[in-house]
């Protein structure tokens, strides 16, 4: 593992430690407004895309791994060291979390971690989550193509406005995860695997479908990974 991918791979796993811990921390506390529980993830996000997103790429997602190692935008040895930071950044702030607000108060939440609303079936929550992923990857995909030349305060507005907009919009259907971590981790440490599928492999899904969405859209042949 080369220095450059070793830098890269760390601010991932630090990357998805904030936004772990950003998503969940203003649900376990329990006193945040749903809007607030919608803006904390997304101004995470964005924080980070204006200052470390010109060195990793501030993926923060398997799922958007994924895609852009499908898109032939990301190596494979990249891939495998940024999808195993960013399990063990969930891990580590799921544990935090446990930690900050006592195991009986993140008991009651269960760690934050994402859950489907008793009225949706887990077909229906695996459609939503994998939409939701997929509009999150395209906006990702057109924000940071090097052919616009967006600005990074751009691209984090374009990016985490479209977080706040799905979480408002879903939150309280699936949770509004569509990031296996955003899930995983809280849910190791709560304990709470329920549909366990769902949350792992409809945001996989919804990036591949993005590859396929995005390479059909555009008149860009690709690019090689950097």
């Amino acid at each position: 593992m080369s220095e450059s991918l070793i830098k890269r791979a760390t601010l991932e796993l630090v990357g998805t430690f904030i936004l772990i811990t950003a998503a969940t921390s203003v649900i376990v506390n329990g006193k945040v407004s749903f809007m607030g529980i919608a803006l904390s993830p997304a101004i995470a996000v964005a924080i980070m895309i204006i200052t470390i997103g010109p060195i990793s790429g501030v993926h923060l997602n398997p799922a958007v791994s994924f895609a852009f190692l499908l898109a032939k935008r990301m190596w494979f040895n990249d891939f495998l060291a940024y999808v195993a930071a960013q399990i063990l950044g969930s891990l580590l702030a799921a544990l935090a979390i446990r930690l900050v607000f006592t195991q009986a108060v993140a008991g009651q939440f269960n760690n934050g971690v994402t859950s489907l609303a008793p009225s949706v079936t887990f077909l229906m929550g695996f459609i939503i989550e994998t939409v939701l992923t997929f509009i999150l990857v395209i906006t990702i995909f057109i924000a940071t193509d090097p052919h616009r030349n967006l600005t990074p305060h751009t691209i984090a507005i374009s990016i985490a406005g479209v977080i706040v907009v799905q979480i408002l919009a879903f939150g309280a259907t699936t949770g509004a995860s569509f990031n296996p971590v955003r899930w995983l981790g809280p849910a190791v440490v709560s304990g709470h695997f329920t549909n366990a599928a769902l949350y792992l492999l409809s945001p996989i899904i919804g990036g591949a479908l993005a590859v396929i969405a995005q390479r059909y859209l555009s008149s860009d042949p690709g690019h090689s990974p950097a």
